[in-house]
């Protein structure tokens, strides 16, 4: 096993790796929990964190974070072409959209991972007056972004020697002039951006420098581009237009999942497919639309306890499907799983829905009603002999 500590802040943090798994560790007396209730926000699955386990046991509490092997560590991102460190790098500036939630973490290369997207990852993350770090203010965010970036791209100084005030003497390159000497965020994701639009051009210039040698061999394949661009042209339309805006959807979805904006969740999903969205997508919007059900705080409370990542599926589009009002396709969802009380609740809400159906005629009501409800007391009665039935065990 691979240890490695890190200082940032005047806080210590120590890993431990073992093959694709981190650890940290923390006393209780090092943290401000009062329940364990408290850390599952750290669980929920987000675009913006690794996923976590968390462990209490011998006061201490273990936080492990399992890291996928398609990701980058900031090592493998320095060795890339200059304009793939430039996209990593402006990625990370949508990180500040955690700032004033009760996330909290630290910019530090042991600390970020990039998917095969170059999209940053935080591995580990606090929360706010009750994990470590405490606190994430916009001037530490920004120093710790403007001592990535210098580090991603210096051979002199490391991500620490900057942060610690090395940062100033950081100079050698224009662009690191033009970093060392931003004063916000925005100017830096500014700069990036700058640069890498100047670079991404650099480089198609590069490419289009065709030897003339090579020139007739270039033609003869001409047509066979063309071909293949007409072929393309269906597939890559669909990922303009179609693919791009629904992987936005997803991602501000997360973003008020995050904030805890359940109804704007609901909002960003309204015109998705739910079998069709990914299994983190999914639990985010059945949670969000459990937040809204007309239970009782125990009742919920268990519910959401059980809700998670792992899931099955049938479960997560179970409250999506009842959250939309599609009761048909909810009661199909429990009937699958074969769960007496998710099948009683379907019905109870189908009664409702006829109940309160005035484009049916009286009688149809009244016969839509009888056949529910019939079905209705053949679970109750199926539940409570059950219940009965373990009582009897105790």
């Amino acid at each position: 096993m691979m240890k490695n500590k890190i200082e940032i802040d005047g806080v210590s943090y120590e890993y431990n790796y073992e093959d694709t798994m981190w650890s940290v560790s923390f006393a209780e007396s090092r943290t401000r929990i009062k329940d364990d209730a408290e850390l599952d926000i750290l669980a929920k699955p987000s675009a913006y964190f690794v996923p976590v386990e968390i462990q209490h046991e011998n006061e201490h509490y273990t936080f492990d974070y399992k890291i996928a092997k398609e990701t980058y560590s900031f090592d493998e991102v320095k060795k890339m072409a200059r304009k793939e460190r430039l996209r990593a790098l402006h990625n990370i500036s949508n990180l500040e959209a955690l700032i004033g939630t009760r996330f909290t973490f630290f910019l530090h290369p042991s600390n970020i991972i990039f998917d095969e997207n170059l999209m940053p990852k935080i591995v580990h993350r606090g929360l706010k007056g009750i994990l470590e770090p405490y606190d994430l203010t916009s001037e530490h965010f920004f120093k710790q972004y403007q001592s990535f970036i210098v580090a991603m791209f210096s051979t002199k100084y490391s991500f620490d020697n900057l942060y610690s005030g090395s940062i100033i003497n950081a100079r050698g390159t224009a662009l690191l002039k033009m970093v060392v000497d931003a004063k916000t965020t925005e100017e830096l994701a500014e700069i990036l951006a700058e640069a890498f639009s100047k670079e991404k051009e650099s480089s198609e210039k590069k490419m289009a420098l065709v030897p003339k040698k090579t020139f007739r061999t270039y033609k003869g394949l001409a047509i066979g581009f063309i071909i293949a661009a007409v072929l393309l042209a269906v597939p890559l339309g669909y990922l303009a237009f179609m693919k791009m805006p629904y992987q936005n959807e997803l991602l501000t979805a997360n973003e008020d999942f995050l904030k805890t904006d359940y109804s704007k969740v609901i909002t960003d999903l309204e015109n998705t497919n739910p079998v069709k969205l990914p299994q983190a997508s999914k639990y985010i919007l059945a949670y969000s639309y459990l937040q809204g059900e007309k239970l009782d705080d125990k009742k919920k409370d268990n519910i959401m306890k059980n809700l998670s990542l792992k899931s099955d599926e049938q479960t997560l589009l179970y409250w999506v499907y009842n959250g939309r009002g599609e009761f048909d396709e909810s009661l199909d969802s429990a009937q699958r799983l074969q769960d007496d009380v998710l099948i009683t609740y379907a019905l109870a809400k189908q009664l409702e829905e006829v109940k309160g159906n005035k484009k049916l005629s009286g009688d149809e009501s009244v016969k839509k009603q009888a056949e529910i409800e019939a079905e209705l007391k053949k679970y109750m009665d199926k539940i409570e002999g059950s219940d009965e039935g373990a009582q009897a065990d105790e």
